[in-house]
């Protein structure tokens, strides 16, 4: 066409089959089933199903780096992004009318009509890349410069299809920095990078008392099924931010991973490296120590097929693994985070012994929402999906929806407490009974936040003996057989 930039076909309506995010294309395709009174071309006209679109996205980095000219582009878009405010705040204020739970963007993917509230520029933006609804190409180009719309283009960000522009990926704001997923639309395919929810948004939070609270001048930072690279590249900036240096390693059995690691790692002018392992084949080395060990793993009490959401049958299965697997890499002083629900809470701390936890040199503090018994977490605990019966058979009889589990290498004691709402709380947006947009942005739900986060960091400090412990280290001990089974079987390498 001359300036550079790839049509799939000359057509002026949308694909029916590439319809992305939420938007209310995807509604009308809900809710007319015929595909010419949806959007034009019938489906057999598409060249590719959504599957295929989505799980393009960002394919040319699939070996993990990007020419420069291509990392410039990127690094233009945030300017851009950054420029216009997609942040938090901005997020929050467009989603007051839609948000239950105050801060995530899925919840914008209910608007049926474009926001009008921040700006122009801001809210075609929000609706590109928030919403996941197309755009004109016109407005697109008066927007984005034709490098940077040649470069999202070029990686499989956005689609141009005859006059629409749409993203076949969600830009997600998390503490400052910015973050490509994919769409909320995983079940169109089982190796999805899965949105970030509020158990990712809570951990990015948390990570940040973790930091503050680990003394030296580098700290080792490893990120397990790692997903988008959402905790470790915040944790990272976290510790850039308070002037430490970074030594990033991020995990994942998905071979998608690698590509949204690497745009992030570029979004966020962050050194990283990505291993894609399930760590049976040893390349995380024997001799590796970490400061700071972050994971979201799969918690789903069932089976399946999806990566990123089955955690066995009591919904433990990866998250025992990473903790038999990995305290041993656990240098002295450090600390690990863990965030989950928790089953039978009551038990939690024993259960946490038997998966490795030594409990007369390390400590532990597993922080949860209020218990549920089975017909609760039925009910309106989230688990309707799952029977009470299936619950019951895998030995469940209780749960707290939201749970952070805490493991520092350093000064013995257990304990667990009862935080209402906690990832909520952790992103500052109250708890569940006022939870809205409103608190989000109230001076309440940043103090209860700091406060939650205060609790944290006190757990999270070691003594200067630990200290001293670390500089004169002792032969470790070698890693478990559970290091070997991370993330294998329901290979949940994507809760981030």
């Amino acid at each position: 066409y001359g300036d550079g930039v790839p049509r799939m076909v000359a057509a002026a309506t949308a694909p029916c089959d590439w319809v992305s995010g939420r938007g209310p294309l995807q509604l009308r395709l809900k809710a007319e089933r015929d595909s010419e009174k949806r959007c034009g071309p019938p489906a057999e006209a598409c060249p590719l199903d959504r599957g295929a679109m989505f799980s393009k996205a960002l394919g040319p980095l699939e070996g993990g780096d990007a020419p420069e000219p291509l990392a410039a582009r990127l690094r233009e878009l945030v300017s851009l992004l950054h420029g216009e405010g997609y942040n938090r705040s901005t997020l929050l204020r467009l989603a007051r009318d839609h948000g239950q739970t105050g801060y995530a963007l899925p919840a914008l993917g209910q608007l049926s009509t474009p926001p009008k509230d921040a700006g122009p520029v801001i809210n075609d933006l929000v609706w590109l890349f928030g919403v996941g609804a197309p755009l004109p190409r016109d407005k697109v180009e008066s927007i984005l410069t034709i490098g940077v719309l040649q470069a999202l283009v070029s990686l499989g960000v956005v689609l141009i299809w005859g006059d629409l522009v749409f993203a076949a990926v969600q830009i997600f704001p998390v503490e400052g920095a910015l973050f490509f997923t994919d769409l909320p639309l995983w079940k169109t395919f089982c190796d999805s990078i899965y949105q970030l929810g509020d158990d990712s948004l809570a951990l990015a939070v948390a990570s940040k008392s973790g930091v503050a609270a680990l003394r030296g001048e580098t700290l080792r930072i490893l990120d397990v099924c790692t997903g988008s690279g959402v905790q470790g590249i915040t944790a990272a900036l976290h510790a850039t931010r308070a002037g430490l240096n970074v030594e990033l390693t991020l995990v994942d059995i998905n071979p998608r991973a690698r590509r949204f690691v690497a745009a992030n790692l570029i979004l966020n002018d962050v050194q990283g490296a990505f291993l894609e392992s399930d760590l049976s084949q040893g390349p995380v080395a024997a001799e590796a120590r970490y400061d700071f060990i972050l994971a979201t793993p799969p918690f789903w009490p069932a089976e399946g097929k999806q990566l990123f959401q089955f955690g066995g049958a009591d919904g433990e299965r990866v998250t025992s693994q990473i903790v038999s697997g990995l305290l041993p890499k656990l240098d002295v002083a450090g600390l690990m985070y863990i965030v989950t629900p928790v089953f039978n809470e009551q038990n939690i701390l024993s259960r946490l012994q038997s998966w490795g936890v030594d409990r007369w040199m390390m400590g532990t503090l597993v922080l949860h929402s209020s218990s549920l018994n089975l017909d609760e977490l039925v009910s309106h605990g989230g688990y309707g999906a799952i029977s009470r019966r299936t619950l019951s058979a895998a030995g469940i009889e209780s749960g707290s929806v939201h749970g952070l589990i805490m493991v520092r290498n350093c000064m013995w004691g257990h304990a667990t407490e009862t935080e209402p709402d906690l990832w909520t709380a952790l992103m500052g947006c109250g708890q569940q009974e006022e939870a809205s947009w409103k608190v989000c942005l109230k001076r309440s739900g940043a103090d209860l936040r700091d406060r939650v986060l205060s609790r944290i960091r006190s757990f999270s400090v070691c003594s200067k003996a630990d200290d001293q412990r670390r500089a004169s280290p002792v032969a470790a001990k070698p890693p478990t057989e559970g290091a070997n089974k991370m993330c294998n079987g329901v290979r949940g390498g994507l809760r981030n």
